[in-house]
């Protein structure tokens, strides 16, 4: 049966985290947060070599889902669920700790992913363009929270984007701001903000 490691060390070498470990299965059931840790005064490159959780075009946290952020707490309380390798790059490249959330419920075997990581000098790194979420975000009772742009991440200069938060059936969702900052100025210039 496979077990969670303890907190993973980078190298200036590409290092791979690989779920399940090969000669394990994860149980049905299964829960596991990923710390991952860039060297003194480094920070993190990621990318996904290949992850697959149920069925890939159709993400059902019900089923199991992976989230990654720049905290614990940000990883297990994201609500960008991933089930597939992502198109885009990973939203907290650079930062100098990710944490990496897999939480299953009826998991398969061939169910898990490969992650490559590795420590960089903070001068090497770029930092890479936030992008939109795709798909609806499911609510849940738990309060979740939605940052623009995540950690380690930049806006485009001309950015757009569209989020659908929708609450279960028969429930209405309560959406507060923590905080809002679009512009240097307490004015907001339509022309070039919105």
């Amino acid at each position: 049966e496979y077990k969670c490691p303890e907190k993973l060390w980078a190298t200036n070498e590409t290092n791979q985290l690989i779920v399940p470990a090969e000669g394990t299965t994860t149980t049905a059931n299964f829960t596991c947060t990923y710390h991952l840790k860039a060297r003194d005064g480094e920070v993190l490159q990621i990318d996904f070599e290949n992850l697959k959780i149920g069925v890939p075009e159709k993400c059902d946290p019900n089923y199991g889902f992976l989230t990654i952020g720049a905290t614990e707490a940000e990883a297990k309380n994201s609500t960008d669920h991933m089930c597939a390798k992502p198109t885009t790059a990973v939203k907290v490249n650079n930062a100098s700790d990710v944490f990496v959330y897999f939480k299953g419920q009826t998991l398969q075997k061939d169910d898990g992913f490969t992650l490559n990581y590795t420590s960089v000098p903070l001068n090497q790194s770029v930092k890479p363009a936030f992008a939109c979420q795709s798909g609806p975000i499911d609510s849940t009772k738990d309060v979740q929270k939605l940052t623009v742009p995540m950690p380690a991440t930049v806006l485009k200069t001309e950015f757009q984007c569209t989020y659908h938060i929708r609450a279960k059936s028969g429930e209405v969702l309560d959406v507060q701001f923590e905080s809002v900052r679009i512009g240097t100025s307490s004015i907001c210039n339509p022309d070039t903000r919105k």
